[in-house]
């Protein structure tokens, strides 16, 4: 008889009730979970900040360009972009159909800067400048996107300077780098 209600008090205690069951749940949860989804959130929000840096970067960038379009003076060219010469000592670039270039280059080697410019603005550069800047946007991390960014700057370059000896400017007489 002792031997049965051993076994019926051993049983009896390896049988949760459900509000013990409830607090071993409850337990289990709060010391596995927060531990994981701090982790993740942390991930999160790393991202998160650098994608809303980047649209702000982003964003600056590009109406800079609009703020310096709109102030300064505009000489339309026989191609139809548009050249602006600036007193500001910022390096020659093109955006859209607009050249952009500081009044010492513009003096130093203005015909082949210009004519460097007008072969990005006619290969369409600026649209693959800001598809990179978009996709930096989201993949921040990710240095392949780096590198393809540093290729394809280095790629429009080559292009432009094709272009530029394409129109008989002497490759002797280039000095914009």
């Amino acid at each position: 008889m002792k031997l049965q209600l051993f076994q019926a008090e051993a049983a009896e205690r390896s049988v949760l009730s459900p509000d013990r069951l409830v607090w071993l749940a409850h337990y289990a949860t709060e010391r596995t979970v927060p531990e994981r989804s701090v982790g993740i959130q942390s991930l999160v929000v790393l991202y998160l900040s650098g994608i809303i840096f980047f649209i702000i970067r982003l964003i600056y960038s590009v109406l800079q360009i609009f703020f310096m379009i709109r102030r300064e003076e505009k000489y339309l060219q026989e191609d139809g972009s548009v050249l602006i010469i600036t007193k500001r000592n910022i390096s020659p670039f093109s955006w859209m159909k607009y050249i952009i270039i500081s009044e010492s280059d513009w003096r130093e080697s203005g015909k082949e800067i210009v004519a460097h410019e007008q072969g990005h603005i006619q290969a369409g550069h600026f649209l693959d400048i800001l598809l990179v800047g978009i996709t930096l946007i989201f993949h921040w991390f990710n240095p392949a996107v780096w590198f393809l960014k540093q290729e394809l700057q280095n790629l429009h370059e080559y292009e432009a300077d094709e272009h530029v000896l394409s129109q008989g400017i002497d490759a002797k007489n280039i000095n914009y780098y």
